[in-house]
């Protein structure tokens, strides 16, 4: 081993016996290669996102593979265990064989005792379990292996099952290749084909007489496989980009109706603002601005601090109408008190006026006579008046005031009877109780 000599064998240093506890030992001292063993190389390529591997990565090594293996051929040794753990890598993908713990001479063809790793043998070795007939098939087909493991990045045959394997190897098609697809099957690489036989003449299983063509043959197969992987891998992007491209449309409509539903929800709630703001004010504020210049009468309702207008016409009409209104709004806003002002003309003979709220709903003027009813409720008030003067004083006691209530016909009924003297007009406070 000593004597070899070529950049992809491992450089053998010395070799040394040694006698440990009454067992002889044999030891081989060889070159170190700080990048370690195929095998882990490509594990690491397995697990490597994104993938650094081109076609020229991988034929750099398989050259360099056949090269080697070549070498030992044309010297009649047979390494036996050709698989990525025994091939060492160095600097700049430099790539050598190594590990000759089971190689052989094959100065005569004979048979051996079958050695070598299960997943790396060929067909005949496990078929025949116990023997094998020594020839360059054994390098052939490990080599074919690494190769496919090169391309790949993977076992050609290995499943998890020791008995599937071996059953994988034995039943592989005669018309494929060692790496599955790189290499054509082709009567120059004749030499390389899966399905060795024993009996092959060693001169047709050996690199040293066409390696020029299976150089050749191994660079056109990669070159047309990766084309057809780029291809591919192309095709998957287009419809990868087009699912994406339909999700990215799918999510961009459905932010649209999530905006649209978010800005309908906001104008809801700001209208809801807006009517409730405007109730408030209705409830607060005039709801009519017009004042009654001459006869007539102005009915105020609302609190101490607000006071809202509504002017009553003088039509009958008119004025049965407004007298409605007021009621409603009593109810539709939830007014606890009603104050109302009676006005006259100065000057004006001192007339009776009788106010009188009963249920059902029922308005009339008759006789200066207001009726004003409500038939969704009963309803219990009380009645206070203030004669209002010219000068602008205010007199709680108003001649002729009555205030009088009782079970009526048709509910609760509060008649209130004022005469009117020399005040401007006279306000009416009625006061709504529960």
């Amino acid at each position: 081993m000593k004597k070899l000599d070529h950049k992809n064998i491992i450089k053998v240093i010395d070799c040394v016996t040694f006698t440990h506890a009454g067992c002889e030992y044999f030891g081989i001292s060889m070159k170190f290669m700080k990048n370690g063993d195929l095998d882990k190389f490509i594990i690491s390529k397995m697990n490597e996102r994104p993938l650094n591997w081109t076609q020229n990565d991988a034929l750099r090594l398989i050259v360099q593979l056949i090269a080697g293996l070549s070498y030992l051929h044309q010297r009649e040794i047979i390494h036996r265990d050709i698989k990525p753990s025994n091939i060492l890598l160095g600097p700049g993908s430099e790539l050598v064989i190594g590990d000759f713990g089971i190689s052989d001479s094959l100065k005569t063809t004979r048979i051996t005792r079958v050695v070598g790793t299960d997943n790396f043998l060929p067909p005949e070795a496990i078929e025949e379990q116990e023997e094998e007939t020594l020839s360059f098939a054994r390098d052939v087909w490990g080599c074919g292996v690494v190769i496919y493991m090169i391309s790949y990045l993977k076992h050609p045959f290995t499943v998890t099952s020791r008995r599937k394997t071996m059953d994988n190897i034995c039943e592989a098609p005669e018309n494929r290749v060692p790496n599955g697809s790189i290499l054509s099957k082709n009567r120059s690489i004749e030499n390389l084909i899966y399905q060795l036989k024993s009996g092959i003449p060693p001169s047709q299983l050996n690199f040293s007489e066409n390696i020029a063509d299976v150089l050749q043959s191994v660079n056109a197969k990669l070159l047309r496989d990766i084309s057809q992987l780029k291809q591919e891998q192309e095709c998957q992007k287009i419809e990868l980009n087009r699912k994406i491209s339909e999700e990215t449309k799918k999510s961009q409509e459905l932010a649209r109706k999530l905006d649209f539903e978010r800005t309908a929800l906001a104008n809801s709630k700001k209208s809801h603002e807006e009517t409730t703001k405007k109730l408030q004010e209705i409830r607060t504020t005039k709801i009519y601005s017009l004042e009654d210049q001459l006869n007539g009468l102005d009915f105020y309702f609302g609190d101490d601090k607000q006071t809202t207008r509504l002017p009553i016409m003088k039509s009958t009409e008119n004025t049965s109408f407004s007298i409605r209104s007021i009621f409603q709004a009593v109810d539709l806003f939830g007014l606890e008190r009603i104050n109302l002002k009676f006005c006259f003309n100065e000057g004006v003979d001192a007339v009776y006026k009788k106010w009188r709220v009963r249920s059902p709903a029922r308005l009339y003027w008759e006789n200066w006579e207001l009726a004003i009813s409500n038939s969704e409720r009963r309803i219990k008030f009380r009645t206070t008046a203030e004669n209002i003067y010219s000068n602008g004083e205010v007199s709680s006691k108003v001649e002729g005031i009555k205030s009088i209530s009782r079970n009526g016909p048709n509910g609760e009924e509060a008649i209130v009877t004022c005469k009117q003297t020399n005040g401007l007009y006279i306000r009416w406070n009625i006061e709504f109780l529960e």
